[in-house]
């Protein structure tokens, strides 16, 4: 009777073992057919052979459920999309599959970023704006970079062109384990240069304001991105900064705006009401609401019917621009966004 128990359990286990050995193979299998190697090649396919035919023509679209099934994935992702990066530098490709790790709040990820920031110049670009796209869905930079790094982004800031300086300023905003006060002092004091320089020598192609609003708006990006802990160096700038140069204290104040700062409020207000510069009056609105919050909706609503138009813009189709309403209606949908409606 005991040996029949013995050998019956014996069977069992062996039963057993080879049912998981059995799902283990066909786990492979799977993995092979619906796998982060299989998913990546199809979007490498569609990247460089085009989408299927009688569907959508851009390559973005037609890889977006493939996109959505690498999210699905833990292992393997990160290092796949690495490996497929490695064979080439910039191409449609590599932007899409920067854009697959969006999502992933894990260190690796952010360091791999910085590398690409650093260390690949033809990725530099499309590694700043998924690092940049990262903390503005609330995942800043999760390692500290190095001190070598640290002092390369400062530099370029402190004495780099006006295209480099908004490059440094806007990833310096973003890397929270490194101090603030190494940080932050720099893109101050490059801003408040910026706003007494004359038109830069950079593209503005497409643009809706001239090229010097478009320098001033990179720092005011990063301003925001650094968020109330950028308010005493800007407070220190204002009161460092003589009467008589009213340029840079209405600007000072744009910036302080946009960390949230509710004290700046009314005075954007009266910027946006009085300023005669409409590119100016662009900007602090941004500002204005993100100081204000929710009280400031009715005067936003009120602006939608501004009559101000651009004299270095028009539409498409030959119409005037409004600046006004249309930074009013941006700064009402990132609010109704942020409110969650």
């Amino acid at each position: 009777m005991e040996l029949w128990v013995k050998t019956l359990s014996i069977r069992i286990v062996l039963t057993l073992l080879l049912i998981g050995l059995t799902s283990s193979v066909q786990a492979q299998v799977d993995d092979g057919h619906n796998g982060v190697g299989a998913i990546l090649e199809r979007i490498e396919h569609i990247f460089e052979s085009g989408c299927p035919e009688g569907s959508h023509n851009n390559p973005w679209i037609c890889a977006a459920d493939y996109r959505k099934q690498l999210a699905e994935h833990n292992d393997g992702v990160v290092a796949g999309i690495q490996a497929r990066i490695a064979r080439s530098d910039a191409s449609p490709l590599n932007t899409f599959l920067l854009f697959c790790l969006r999502e992933r709040n894990t260190p690796d990820v952010d360091q791999l970023l910085l590398n690409y920031y650093f260390d690949r110049p033809a990725l530099s670009k499309t590694a700043q704006g998924e690092l940049q796209a990262r903390a503005r869905l609330g995942h800043p930079v999760g390692v500290r970079v190095s001190e070598e790094r640290l002092a390369h982004l400062i530099t370029s800031v402190n004495t780099g062109s006006i295209g480099e300086a908004g490059d440094g300023a806007q990833l310096l905003a973003i890397l929270p384990k490194n101090p603030i006060d190494e940080r932050c002092p720099p893109v101050v004091k490059r801003f408040v240069k910026a706003v007494g320089e004359p038109n830069p020598a950079i593209a503005a192609h497409h643009a809706y304001m001239p090229p010097r609003y478009l320098v001033l708006n990179w720092f005011l990006q990063a301003f925001e991105d650094f968020g109330e802990a950028a308010q005493p160096y800007l407070r220190k700038a204002v009161q460092d900064t003589p009467p008589a140069q009213a340029e840079e204290t209405k600007w000072l104040s744009i910036a302080l705006g946009m960390t949230s700062d509710s004290e700046q409020t009314s005075k954007l207000e009266k910027l946006v009401r009085d300023d005669a510069d409409t590119h100016l009056r662009y900007l602090a609105i941004l500002a204005y609401a993100k100081a204000g919050g929710e009280k400031t909706i009715p005067t936003l609503q009120s602006w939608l019917n501004d009559e101000s138009t651009s004299d270095f813009y028009r539409e498409p189709d030959g119409s005037s621009f409004y600046p006004i309403r249309a930074a009013s209606k941006r700064a009402l949908a990132l609010m109704k966004m942020e409110l969650g409606g």
